[in-house]
């Protein structure tokens, strides 16, 4: 498992635990939000979240759209996305995480 792996496990366990009671919807939440931050470091991301009942459990799934540095791109993809799901985009940029990004504490969130 590489050192990245390694520390967004961490997170992502000290992140739960702040959580507490937190839904299971809002804990794929979290988590989902975490991997944005390490797999898309720097860059403009759109994502679709969509929710379903599994085993009477609401749970998230999230539809990656498109990442990319340059912001025209993401938005091009955004553009050529189906018209009536346009609205349900998200669009961030993920702030670059940087050597002292430690705990939880230290992620930049929105």
């Amino acid at each position: 498992m590489s050192s990245v792996s390694v520390e967004f496990e961490q997170l992502c366990r000290e992140a739960l635990e702040r959580a507490g009671d937190a839904s299971s919807a809002a804990k794929d939440r979290i988590i989902e939000d975490l991997r944005l931050r390490f797999e898309y470091s720097g860059q403009y991301i759109a994502y679709l979240d969509r929710y379903e009942t599994v085993n009477k459990l609401r749970r998230l799934h999230r539809r990656l759209i498109a990442h990319s540095a340059d912001l025209g791109e993401v938005q091009a993809a955004i553009r050529a996305h189906p018209k009536h799901e346009r609205p349900k985009i998200a669009l961030e940029y993920a702030e670059p995480l940087g050597e002292d990004i430690h705990s939880l504490a230290d992620l930049p969130f929105r």
